[in-house]
């Protein structure tokens, strides 16, 4: 077997340490970038999810809306519905029997 000259040893022992070392590095620098990217990621996710919660937080369905009118005014809604709907049947009876002739009595 032929012996290695020393310093071709020692320059593969050297190249082989600082490829390992590197490499420890790389990696670290992976996983840092990983972890920000991640995070960013997380952090989108919450604002659009807080977006969405205090939008609906903030918004008024109807049947919100109506309950409170009713708390704030007195006024039911249902209530005024009704009275209208009957004023107008009143009235479409009235107008009926305005239109209608009278019926004949006795002629004299």
């Amino acid at each position: 077997m032929a012996k290695l000259d020393e310093s071709t040893l020692e320059a593969v022992n050297n190249a082989n340490f600082k490829a390992m070392a590197e490499s420890t590095t790389v990696s670290l620098n992976l996983a840092t970038q990983n972890a920000v990217q991640h995070q960013a990621a997380m952090n989108q996710i919450r604002e659009v999810a807080l977006q969405r919660f205090v939008t609906e937080s903030n918004e008024v369905g109807s049947t919100e809306a109506l309950a409170l009118v009713k708390a704030n005014t007195g006024n039911d809604l249902a209530g005024i519905m009704s009275q209208l709907g009957a004023a107008i049947a009143s009235i479409q009876q009235s107008m009926k029997g305005a239109q209608s002739t009278p019926p004949e009595t006795a002629k004299p």
